[in-house]
């Protein structure tokens, strides 16, 4: 006779009970936390700049390193107001290319690119450093730049930007600020 023999399903050793927090042990804890902060040498910035006077002429803008372009705002699925940006360095070789979201005041998705010219002038290629989903071709006019799909041609190219670059996917504008919800 053949006799099978079945232990625990969950052994005693195996078993390990994680225990979590209660929210007023949460509570309690970042209030300890934050007033052992307090404690601490810590420099509060709103108040050290809240005399400071800043010349409303002045564009503090043109000592930066990079220029900002952005689009209008478009509303996604979950509507959050979604900006999209390309912010190049002054020498014109890199960039960054991403996403803004209003509602939350951050950018989302970014990625470096770099700039390689094409033949026509003042239009790029906008080549990832890595491996991303979509490639663009930027042509750059003044404070504008539009964007293309990188697999147009540049007769097409060409035609767009006599035009007046009715078909860009997307046209981004110097004059155009992150929008501020609050």
């Amino acid at each position: 006779m053949l006799r099978i023999s079945c232990g625990p399903l969950f052994r005693q050793e195996r078993l390990r009970r994680v225990r979590k927090p209660f929210p007023s042990e949460i509570r309690q804890a970042r209030l300890f936390l934050l007033f052992q902060r307090q404690k601490t040498d810590f420099v509060n910035l709103p108040e050290l700049f809240k005399d400071v006077q800043f010349d409303e002429n002045e564009n503090y803008n043109e000592s930066l390193d990079a220029i900002q372009y952005f689009s209008n705002a478009d509303i996604n699925a979950k509507g959050y107001q979604i900006q999209t940006f390309l912010e190049l360095d002054k020498s014109g070789n890199t960039g960054i290319l991403g996403t803004y979201v209003a509602e939350q005041k951050m950018y989302g998705s970014q990625i470096n690119v770099t700039l390689q010219p094409r033949s026509i002038e003042n239009c790029y290629d906008l080549i990832p450093v890595y491996d991303y989903d979509e490639e663009y071709t930027a042509y750059i006019s003044e404070n504008m730049i539009y964007l293309y799909p990188i697999n147009i041609t540049d007769e097409a190219l060409n035609q767009e930007i006599h035009n007046n670059c009715p078909n860009s996917v997307n046209q981004l504008s110097s004059d155009i600020k992150p929008i501020e919800m609050w």
